[in-house]
């Protein structure tokens, strides 16, 4: 591709995606991003990009009538008309290119070429003005902001973050993950490339939670990526996404009559259903056959082919790190007594994947260790209980943990003592078997001597305070 197709692509890309657009303006809105002598009419539109942008919220995008507007008033001269032709001309382009067809990656490789470019333009019209070495020193590194970071060798680089806001605190804003009992322990939610685990005990919800965000993301439509190791899609998982996409019947219903056999209303009802919400959930189905032996390989490529169709994941979601590291150790010849290294390994590769993919949180399931799986309910879970992994949750962002559950009462703790973003803390929260959910139980508490109990029923102790949970419980 020539660089006037690049100009007219970057024009495109940055008219069709809001985030390309905002970062643009952030990193470059000072400079002259286009040649004035080869690409006039595409300068002519980034002017009206930067103008417009400052009226705009970050998450729209150009509206094509108001830009047509403010070339109209700047170019409306008759001196002006061939440069007015021209940039009509590149915004009617980019109005026939439908905004989900923008990669944001792919865009940003446009801008960067045609932000260096105007950074050293403007860096030799400004060389002029340097009449002793400060002013040469502050002129450089005022260019380099947003440019470039120090680096040492291969590996290391030294960053400068006071100078590109934009770059190093996106992760200040909190994305909710649409599940009511996360987002209440952390606050809120969690941000853009955060590695989040969440600990369960043997069939104590791991797989529920996993499709509970999935289709959490999927109904806010929102692409995600469920990667199962263990539990296959056919059957239970499937199940269960069906389930709460129709958020109306019970999964016995999916188990036990076939999509054929289903009411008339209950078809029609998919239909809609599925056109509105079924392209935003994928699944890689590693738990039969020979897929899934390369460990977080398979899930990069995974991540790329749907970023270069127009569907990059906003949730990446992992179910569970055992049987992933298993596989690929069993896949390789390693020992299994080489397990625990190997599953180091594949969170640090999955925290760079998640760090280099705009836009995407990673959630990592993994399993309670033996004796907490077997633990009474009232015990309250910690992230150190975790299975051949006591120090899982330093690797991570954030830990969940969900704590056995009561039989009689379905109500189980929920907890996390490790939260970057938020205090470390536990709440209660009861599991809705037949509609595939956990949500938090404000209406139970839990009493020392009762257990588990409704709110209204609780008893207090002989000081008026309800008991603490126990550190165990026989």
């Amino acid at each position: 591709m020539d660089q006037h197709s690049e100009a007219d692509a970057l024009i495109t890309c940055l008219l069709r995606n809001a985030e390309l657009r905002s970062r643009a303006v952030a990193t470059a809105g000072a400079l002259s991003l286009f040649d004035p002598v080869k690409h006039p009419g595409h300068g002519a539109v980034w002017d009206a990009i930067r103008k417009i942008h400052t009226f705009l919220e970050e998450d729209k995008i150009v509206p094509l009538f108001h830009l047509r507007t403010e070339l109209t008033n700047k170019l409306g001269s008759s001196d002006k008309e061939e440069l007015l032709n021209e940039a009509m001309v590149l915004v009617d382009m980019a109005e026939e290119v439908d905004p989900e067809e923008v990669v944001f990656e792919v865009g940003l490789r446009y801008f960067e070429t045609f932000h260096v470019a105007a950074a050293k333009q403007d860096m030799m019209a400004r060389l002029t003005k340097a009449y002793s070495r400060e002013d040469l020193l502050k002129m450089v590194n005022n260019t380099a902001s947003g440019l470039e970071a120090h680096t040492i060798g291969e590996d290391t680089v030294i960053e400068s973050p006071l100078l590109d806001p934009v770059k190093f605190m996106p992760t200040s804003i909190k994305k909710p993950t649409g599940v009511r009992w996360i987002d209440q322990l952390s606050m809120g939610g969690h941000a853009d490339n955060e590695v989040i685990g969440i600990l369960g005990p043997t069939g104590g919800g791991k797989t529920l939670t996993a499709t509970q965000l999935q289709m959490s993301q999927a109904l806010r439509k929102q692409h995600a990526l469920l990667v199962l190791y263990e539990q296959p899609l056919e059957g239970d998982v499937a199940e269960r996404l069906y389930c709460q996409l129709f958020n109306d019947r019970d999964i016995d219903f999916f188990r036990n009559i076939p999509p054929k056999a289903w009411p008339k209303e209950d078809k029609k009802r998919y239909q809609q259903l599925s056109e509105q919400f079924g392209r935003y959930v994928h699944v890689l189905n590693f738990a039969k056959g020979k897929q899934g032996m390369n460990g977080v390989k398979d899930i990069t490529d995974a991540v790329v082919a749907l970023q270069e169709a127009g569907q990059p994941p906003n949730i990446l979601i992992i179910d569970w790190l055992w049987p992933a590291v298993r596989r690929y150790c069993i896949s390789h010849n390693i020992g299994l007594d080489k397990t625990r290294m190997w599953a180091s390994a594949f969170i640090d590769d999955l925290k760079c994947l998640t760090t280099r993919t705009p836009g995407m949180t990673t959630v990592l399931f993994h399993q309670l260790n033996t004796d907490m799986s077997r633990a009474s309910p009232a015990k309250l879970p910690v992230v150190t209980d975790a299975y051949e992994m006591k120090d899982i949750s330093y690797m991570l962002d954030a830990c969940y943990v969900i704590g056995n559950r009561d039989r009689e009462t379905n109500v189980m703790w929920l907890a996390t003592d490790k939260n970057r973003r938020g205090a470390p803390q536990s709440i209660l929260g009861k599991m809705n078997g037949a509609r595939g959910y956990i949500e938090p139980a404000p209406n139970m508490v839990y009493d020392a001597r009762a257990g588990f109990i409704p709110a209204d029923d609780n008893k207090t102790s002989d000081d008026g305070d309800i008991a603490a949970p126990p550190d165990d419980y026989s």
